[in-house]
């Protein structure tokens, strides 16, 4: 088991840069999460343990993420083992770094390092995943890795990155370092995009000078005392969101407005467009509204009509050794009938190999998709041919 610290214990600012998102558009946000527990759902602390993974290999020497299969990352009340999935999606975000960050030029790497941005405003600072000064080029590359599969995250104009530019610029070992440009690096394996796993946004420290302006506008706003609440996409991992009168109201009116004596199948591409747009916005205020009366519910206070009730119940072994001596000694089952055998998989089978040999597997092995999922026609990913024909949907 990792002997790293938990990447979800350390310190969160609530002006930080992985919600810039959220306090930049709605002012008053932070005002109304503040005291409200952030509960980390089961995905945020899994991409907890794909961050320590990553750490555990840069900080090995760039060690082979697949080294690590099968080694437990707790994070929080949950215990992660690393898998062939993870390992693939870390290593990719290793070889990023590895093929950028050249030591006999004299670049200097930051791991996960911790900056401070309290010039800009107090109480901002954070932890960037990695930060690559390279010294021929004068260039500060800066890395984010995303582990969630849900929603591809664009790299040009995100305001998590210009300030994780921002922090790194200000590192100490960095001030005072000639930067004539920042490259600013999105890596997310388990997200389709267009532009493949790993985007780039080239900038330079005037643009993110000019983005500190913002940001400490941005800052002062949510300091007010009547900072405005402004729903949108990113109310969807806001803490507040079950409490948030402003959701709450645009949700309930959009649904009443859109839903209301709605058949499907009598809809226009159109109208469905219309719902569509809105139906995200409904749904994070509902999910909200539940979360938010399941947390009440499981400390103690009553929801008129509702009650909690366990899960249904899922048999399994208790201890599944002894449970196979058992069946094998006292009931006398065949080995072959009690354990399920199959082929390892490509990453499990690479393990077994030597890095020079690891090639040799490529022809057998396939990437395939599961299906086709709806997107926006913003979404950068090329678009996938349909699986049925629409006249097949609407025939008679």
């Amino acid at each position: 088991m990792t002997a790293l610290p938990d990447h979800s214990s350390r310190a969160h600012s609530k002006l930080g840069a992985s919600i810039a998102h959220r306090w930049m558009a709605c002012p008053g946000s932070v005002r109304l999460s503040a005291g409200i527990e952030d509960q980390q759902s089961v995905f945020a602390a899994e991409g907890s343990a794909a961050h320590e993974l990553a750490e555990m290999c840069l900080r090995k020497n760039f060690a082979d993420a697949i080294d690590f299969l099968g080694e437990e990352i707790v994070i929080g009340n949950h215990t992660f083992t690393v898998d062939e999935e993870m390992a693939e999606a870390v290593q990719l975000y290793v070889d990023v770094i590895k093929a950028d960050y050249r030591p006999a030029d004299g670049d200097i790497l930051l791991i996960e390092h911790r900056f401070d941005l309290s010039h800009i405003h107090e109480g901002m600072f954070g932890t960037g995943d990695a930060g690559i000064y390279n010294c021929k080029a004068k260039t500060l590359r800066v890395v984010d890795y995303k582990h969630g599969k849900g929603h591809a995250v664009e790299a040009t104009g995100n305001p998590q990155l210009a300030y994780y530019g921002l922090g790194m610029i200000a590192v100490p070992s960095l001030v005072g370092i000639q930067i004539d440009a920042v490259e600013l690096v999105i890596v997310q394996p388990r997200a389709p995009h267009r532009d493949g796993p790993v985007r780039r946004w080239l900038t330079d420290p005037v643009h993110l000078l000019d983005f500190q302006a913002d940001l400490a506008e941005a800052a002062a706003k949510t300091q007010e005392p009547n900072a405005p609440l402004v729903p949108g996409d990113h109310c969807k991992f806001c803490p507040a969101a079950g409490i948030c009168p402003a959701l709450r109201k645009v949700a309930l009116e959009d649904a009443k407005a859109e839903f209301a004596d709605v058949i499907a199948e009598d809809l226009t591409a159109e109208q469905i467009a219309k719902l569509l747009e809105d139906a995200d916005l409904v749904e994070c205020g509902i999910r909200a509204i539940r979360a938010e009366a399941f947390s009440r519910a499981e400390g103690g206070a009553k929801i008129p009509g509702w009650k909690l009730v366990p899960k249904r119940a899922v048999r399994k072994w208790r201890d599944e050794h002894q449970t196979a001596a058992t069946l094998i000694v006292d009931l006398d089952l065949a080995t072959d009938d009690i354990w399920n055998r199959k082929l390892k998989s490509p990453a499990q089978v690479e393990k077994l190999l030597p890095k020079s040999e690891r090639e040799k597997l490529a022809d057998l092995v396939s990437a395939e998709s599961s299906g086709n999922t709806l997107a926006r026609e913003t979404d950068r990913r090329a678009e996938a041919r349909p699986t049925r024909s629409a006249a097949a949907d609407f025939a008679d």
